[in-house]
């Protein structure tokens, strides 16, 4: 019986292919069953290959009747593991529906769909301003790969843009992606999709059962599915006809994996866009440094829409000084009339601070001894509705002790605020007025999203209080006053890129705020005279972005140069230590680039692994890849500790 051998990749941290055989001849992009250091894992087929001259071992089965990845998205893949230097195998595996990613689950052949499904609602013609008719225009006339950055202020009418792009892709035979950063953010823009659109349209992120994450990719498959709306994981669903991807708030850090394959979504949609010569759209009211830089090197096409539809004026930005401020769950009390006014007014009050739980710091008032988590460097979150400390990064949950630990004293103090303080403060200061408190620990329950969303829509006169799931995209009517809480610490971040976060962050919330009539917001801060907030003052982000690129041009910083952190994580700190200063001599022996450390991350113990980092700058993208790769052969040589976990982070946006 003739044998075929496969290099086949792993769903494994090792940078390697490994070498099986079968007597059947499998496709590449094809998921198969093996066997491998005593377990059953899902293999995806890379290439067939000469036979080794090593025993091999036999594929146990074939789990596709055709190819799970056709050959664009087979290509593109293989490069996201070259471009971000991380296992081929785990690369595959990310990207596909968790069903598929199951050792006893065999994919049958799926029946294309001979129809669009996709139908246009009604004949309803759509009043748009002059700026919309221009942005649908020059995107609709875009050949072949033409990225486009699309600056609109909020309310300025972008999703009207999205949809009536739709309309005019979906009447090319084409089918369109659209992208969000957030799950929170995919209830509202689905429904109004839904409201314009008769048909199947696919709704994809993880909070979605395994069911109908894989019936959505069937859908896509098939072409039964023709709108895609779905955060980071949606990118290789295999939506057919590709004719548009669009991101929608392409600025936000959460476009960018954190764990695992530490990839950019953004960089990957542009990567599918090039590879299938079609346009994409990358939208924000604030976009990042990285576009504009693009934008000014004419690398990447600019619109913009500068002004609400309906001609409102963006609210006034008000800088609080509360240096000697008294303050109640964090908020100065000479601000409770002007909150009660606005409500009198049967207006909605937002107040953000991202801090969820009630206090973010229990200490004993006799010695001082503060609650910890035994797995990580943090403090515990006191969340009162649970009565639990709580680890907010390990997730670990402690009594609340009766006593302290550390010197039997039954005194302690609550120090700092969480929305959840924020909320029960406010009920007894407005008994009369619903308050609603938008972030993680109210929306994490199935349908408890949606739940909170229509509460904020069917109020009048309310109380919003939210940490950053708040300030991304929502549309909430009848918001007239803003109250920023405690952003200073944006204005103090160890961060390169902490002043451009914090700006969009405060343009974003303002955003929430003024939809309809008269309105302000008011940051409270104990640096009223600060450059960079007072800059910002006008609301003018691209004037601001501006100034921002000046100055990190000066201070060479991204994106006028290349950043790479290489983290280890391990129970062993010198271990890890003694392993990146191997790696900052190799590279220092052997390139141009700068290093810094190795240092103890920030958060430098989470999970029972102490981590550390060693950052690089290059002077730009070809360079560092350059000295990733020296990198990566100097550790394959080098490296024997196995208790080392490592990883590389291309341009991170997340320093901690």
């Amino acid at each position: 019986m003739q044998n075929f051998y496969y290099s086949v990749a792993l769903p494994t941290p090792l940078r390697q292919l490994f070498t099986y055989h079968s007597s059947t001849k499998i496709a590449p992009g094809s998921r198969v069953a093996v066997s491998f250091n005593r377990r059953n894992l899902v293999g995806f087929i890379i290439k067939s290959c000469p036979k080794p001259n090593f025993k091999t071992i036999e594929i146990k089965e074939i789990l596709d009747k055709e190819p799970t990845f056709d050959n664009e998205s087979f290509q593109t893949l293989i490069w996201i593991a070259n471009y971000y230097h991380h296992s081929i195998g785990e690369v595959f595996n990310n990207f596909l529906p968790p069903k598929l990613r199951k050792i006893n689950f065999v994919l049958e052949k799926i029946a294309n769909s001979e129809t669009n499904t996709q139908v246009i609602k009604g004949s309803k013609t759509y009043d748009l301003t002059p700026d919309q008719k221009n942005v649908i225009s020059q995107i609709q006339q875009s050949k072949g790969f033409d990225p486009t950055i699309l600056h609109g202020v909020t309310s300025s009418g972008k999703t009207e843009v999205y949809l009536q792009l739709t309309e005019k892709f979906l009447k090319q035979d084409t089918s369109i992606m659209i992208l969000v950063p957030e799950i929170s953010l995919t209830p509202q823009i689905y429904e109004r999709f839904r409201s314009r659109f008769k048909g199947n349209i696919g709704l994809y992120h993880s909070k979605r059962t395994d069911k109908e994450r894989f019936e959505c990719w069937q859908d896509c498959k098939s072409g039964n599915t023709r709108i895609l709306i779905g955060t980071r994981s949606s990118l290789f669903l295999p939506l057919q006809k590709l004719g548009l991807i669009i991101l929608d708030e392409e600025h936000d850090p959460s476009f960018k994996q954190h764990e695992g394959v530490r990839f950019s979504s953004k960089n990957v949609a542009l990567k599918i866009a090039q590879d299938r010569d079609i346009p994409i759209v990358l939208s924000s009211a604030t976009p990042s440094l990285q576009a504009l830089e693009l934008v000014d090197s004419k690398n990447y096409k600019f619109l913009s829409m500068p002004t609400r539809i309906n001609g409102d004026l963006p609210p006034s930005f008000i800088l609080h000084d509360t240096r000697t401020a008294t303050k109640k769950a964090g908020i100065d009390i000479s601000l409770f009339p002007i909150i009660q006014k606005t409500i009198d007014r049967g207006k909605k009050v937002l107040i953000f601070l991202n801090q969820r739980g009630f206090a973010p710091l229990l200490s004993c008032n006799a010695c001082s001894w503060s609650a910890l988590c035994k797995n990580c460097s943090v403090k515990l979150v006191f969340h009162k509705e649970d009565n639990i400390l709580l680890c907010h990064k390990c997730q670990k949950k402690y009594e609340v002790p009766k006593k302290c630990p550390q010197c039997a004293s039954g005194k302690f103090h609550y120090y700092g605020v969480g929305t959840e303080q924020i909320e029960s403060e406010l009920k007894n200061e407005f008994k009369e007025t619903p308050l609603i408190r938008f972030d993680l620990d109210t929306t994490k329950k199935k349908g408890s999203l949606e739940d909170v969303l229509k509460k904020i829509s069917d109020s009048n006169s309310a109380i919003l209080v939210g940490t950053q799931m708040i300030a991304k995209g929502h549309d909430f009517s009848e918001v007239e006053l803003g109250i920023i809480l405690n952003c200073d610490q944006g204005l103090i971040s160890h961060e390169p890129n902490a002043i451009e976060k914090l700006s969009q962050l405060l343009i974003q919330v303002i955003g929430r705020v003024g939809r309809s009539g008269t309105s302000k917001v008011i940051i409270q801060t104990d640096y009223p005279d600060d450059k960079n907030l007072n800059a910002l003052k006008e609301g003018n982000y691209l004037r601001f972005s501006k100034y921002l690129l000046g100055e990190y041009k000066r201070l060479k910083l991204p994106p006028y140069v290349s950043i790479a952190l290489i983290r280890t994580k391990s129970k062993d700190l010198n271990a890890s230590m003694s392993f990146l200063r191997d790696i900052r001599s190799s590279v220092e022996a052997s390139t141009n680039a700068h290093c810094i450390g190795p240092l103890p991350a920030p958060l430098n113990k989470i999970k029972n692994l102490y981590r550390n980092y060693l950052l690089i700058k290059d002077k730009d993208l070809i360079e560092t890849h350059k000295t990733i790769s020296k990198i990566n052969a100097a550790i394959g040589k080098t490296i024997e500790d196995k208790k080392i976990q490592w990883s590389i982070d291309l341009n991170p946006s997340d320093y901690s």
